[in-house]
């Protein structure tokens, strides 16, 4: 199988598994290590016991650090139930070693059993009791280093474990106080740990039965089997460590597992080779709830002859008090001096082991029975319904002692009663509630919250979304009530889906909110690939409540290269930024242009396919050339009959001898331009004049005119530019251009300036009225 969990932990193949959880070999995919994935079977997930246990216990265990205990790096749930990541441990079970290396030599038992007892030490010292330890549950690395894994998380299910609450682990491996079901502590993990010395010792279980129940009573009530029987070759003090270990009460083994490992590690010891073996703690193997009764001794045969049919026993059988009585033409055995025997081949007053191993009865003084002296008041011993003094003594302690145990019953059934009435109380509705108050309200009236942690779309994290029992309910005080406590909506990984295709990124978002796509230019991303994502990669993010918002490349930018002639320094430079171009430098040099304004652009020219980040250099006026002449020339437009009319004046100078648009407008009536031309040797100037499209009239200024100009036109000449667009310009005074732009010379006096004025006055009249069909 192959799935992910939060978008982090691969889970790859099966590796184990038990009565409750499957373990898997995965990988963590943001550290690139290996690990261990443990799901909880899918029968239990509904179990909220189970799962409660599952959640609590693990994340205890995962506060121990130890190197001999397998690490747990965390616990969660998600749509397939609980899991909990741990570290992988590439090795075998110990298990696996006793099935076959076992028995295991004294010194390899001594070293596993150390670390494991140092692992123990330290979880005992957190609060934490295994309550698990097996073969099964000890690891075995490459280098042969123990790591204890399943702390305070196994709970069997399996036909060799038993099921009450209560109760934990493997049956073989049980401590007595495990088995009867009472309170488990640190010592039940000493006693389950004597168990593996045990079989890696002998290479089998000290106890073994038909069934789990058969086991677990002997686990209660059976002493171990010596060690040293099953394995001579085992060294005395270790064995006796093992026998510590199994001790029926916890007080009889070591106070601690620190102490236990001290005793382990100086087990093997030239001293201790030999150590006899240690006997039965305080008598304590048998079982303390048996109490052994002695029988009575045989009847005399004068007290047989006085009986009636009615109360005389019946020869050879046992008698009220559980004696058994001589048949008839036996006679009472005498003690032998020589073998201690009875010519019965019986014990003085011992039926056939019925007694103990006493020679004499309890209050006999050590007599036989013939030759204790009657006591006064007992009458004659053979007299019907006479009963011997020392039975009727028995009675009177028996009747005395079984008063007072009655007396004792009624006091503790009283006690035990009133212990058991405890008064009921109706449960709260603390659903909706957030966690601290519902505690406190269950609190209150001496109900025990038992909190429970699920992801929860709609309810904000820290509110109790479910309890059990039902509000309305009533429980006796101290019963517990399961709540439900929202963590809020389940949170995922953010996945980075920059540099995948826009559609592979849309079908790994497929479960978010909404997707918002926007596309950019972008140099180095291919065109339709995604080069930016909103939220980040790695945020924690809730699929179902967020919006994603991602930026697709339009691959490199193509465009026209603006044409930054004729444009001042700054504006060149701000169309640059605009079109993410790079100015790479600034040349200034004389030109046609005026100072300060871009006379020329270089690698790209205007028009030609450029793309974002080309570097562009600038070449800017210095000032005019010594050659250029520069003349503004007059352009009048009348449009026909007043309607609109667009105009289109077209200029060829020194500056642009390609030719530039310089007036560019609709009008409907008349109206003059200023066009300035710029002319130099071998590069004249011309204006073309476009109505509507249209050609009407055309200007040449040419750069010998300018310097040397005719004589002023004739009465008849033509106008400064004619209807038929073909003309010249007229004549001036020597020092003045077509305009009367001053010229090399200069004024020569007032007089002929305002007759030049005049005529060009006149001048445009003239052409005016020529241009709208009118005669001169």
């Amino acid at each position: 199988m192959t799935e992910t969990i939060r978008s982090r932990y691969r889970i790859e193949v099966p590796i184990g598994g038990g009565g409750m959880a499957v373990v898997y070999r995965g990988t963590d995919l943001l550290l690139g290590r290996p690990i261990a994935v443990k799901r909880m079977r899918p029968e239990f997930r509904g179990d909220t016991a189970l799962v409660r246990r599952f959640y609590r216990e693990a994340q205890a265990a995962a506060c121990i650090v130890h190197p001999n205990i397998v690490t747990l790096y965390d616990v969660g749930e998600d749509e397939d139930g609980p899991y909990i990541i741990m570290e992988y441990v590439e090795g075998e079970t110990l298990k696996a070693l006793i099935a076959r290396e076992a028995p295991l030599p004294p010194e390899r038992i001594v070293a596993v059993g150390a670390d494991i007892l140092d692992a123990l030490e330290t979880a005992h010292r957190a609060g934490i009791v295994h309550r698990d330890i097996k073969p099964h549950n000890i690891l075995l690395d490459r280098t042969g280093r123990v790591k204890v894994t399943d702390f305070g998380i196994a709970r069997a299910v399996t036909q060799e474990t038993l099921t009450d609450d209560r109760t934990f682990g493997s049956v073989p491996y049980f401590s007595p106080e495990q088995a009867r079901g009472g309170v488990v502590g640190p010592a039940s993990d000493l006693y389950s740990l004597g168990v593996v010395l045990f079989e890696m010792a002998t290479g089998r279980l000290p106890f073994d039965g038909e069934d789990p129940v058969a086991v677990a009573l002997k686990h209660v009530s059976a002493p171990p089997p010596s060690p040293r029987e099953l394995n001579p070759a085992l060294p005395g003090g270790l064995a006796n460590v093992i026998l510590r270990a199994l001790a029926k009460h916890p007080e009889d083994r070591h106070p601690d597992a620190a102490a236990m490992r001290r005793d382990l590690l100086t087990a093997l010891r030239p001293e201790r080779r030999d150590e006899p073996p240690i006997g039965d703690p305080a008598g304590r193997w048998a079982d303390e709830e048996t109490i052994a009764f002695r029988p009575l001794p045989a009847v005399p045969a004068a007290a047989r002859k006085g009986a009636t049919p009615a109360n005389r026993p019946e020869a050879d059988g046992p008698n009220e008090d559980g004696g058994v009585r001589p048949g008839p033409g036996e006679r009472k055995g005498s003690f032998s001096e020589n073998d201690g025997k009875t010519s019965g081949g019986s014990p003085p007053g011992r039926a056939e082991g019925l007694l103990p191993e006493a020679d004499t009865l309890p209050g006999e003084g050590g007599r036989p029975e013939e030759s204790r002296p009657p006591a006064e008041g007992d009458g004659d011993p053979g007299a019907p319904g006479a009963a011997p003094p020392d039975r009727r003594r028995r009675w009177l302690f028996a009747g005395t002692g079984a008063l007072l145990v009655l007396l004792l019953l009624v006091v503790l059934g009283r006690a035990i009663a009133g212990a058991l009435i405890v008064p009921e109380v109706e449960v709260p509705n603390v659903t909706g509630q957030d966690r601290a108050a519902a505690e406190a309200a269950l609190n209150a009236l001496g109900l025990v919250p038992a909190f429970d942690e699920r992801f929860n779309d709609e309810a904000p994290a820290g509110q109790v979304i479910a309890q059990t029992p039902a509000a309305g309910e009533r429980a006796k005080r101290g019963t517990p009530v399961e709540l439900i406590v929202s963590l809020g909506p389940r949170t995922v990984v953010m996945p980075s889906v920059v540099g995948l295709s826009r559609e592979a990124a849309e079908a790994e978002l497929k479960d978010f909110s909404s997707i918002t796509v926007t596309e950019a230019y972008d140099d180095e991303a291919p065109k339709g690939t995604v080069i930016r994502q909103t939220p980040a990669a790695g945020d924690r993010v809730v699929p179902q409540k967020t919006a994603v918002e991602l930026v697709v490349s339009l691959g490199r930018r193509y465009f026209d290269m603006p044409d930054l002639v004729g444009l001042t320094k700054e504006e060149a430079e701000s169309l640059l930024l605009k079109h993410d171009l790079v100015l790479k430098a600034i040349r200034e040099e004389p030109s046609y242009f005026p100072k300060g304004r871009v006379f020329a652009q270089w690698p790209v020219k205007p028009g030609e396919t450029v793309t974002a980040g080309q570097e562009i250099t600038l070449f800017v006026s210095s000032g005019l050339k010594s050659d250029a002449r520069v003349v503004e020339y007059p352009v009048s437009v009348l449009p026909a009959s007043g309607r609109a009319t667009t105009v289109n004046i077209l200029l060829r100078d020194a500056r642009t001898p390609s030719g530039r648009v310089v007036v560019q407008e609709t009008v409907t009536g008349p109206k003059e331009y200023t066009v300035e031309v710029v002319v130099a040797p071998g590069r004249d100037g011309t204006i073309e004049v476009y109505e509507n499209g249209v050609l009407t009239r055309q200007k040449i200024i040419r750069y010998a005119d300018v310097e040397a100009p005719a004589a002023p036109p004739s009465s008849e000449g033509g106008s400064g530019m004619g209807a038929d667009g073909g003309g010249e310009a007229g004549g001036s005074d020597p020092d003045r251009g077509p305009t009367g732009n001053v010229g090399p010379g200069g004024d020569r006096n007032l007089a002929r300036k305002w007759a030049r004025q005049a005529y060009f006055f006149w001048w445009r009249v003239q052409t005016a009225w020529a241009d709208a069909g009118g005669e001169r």
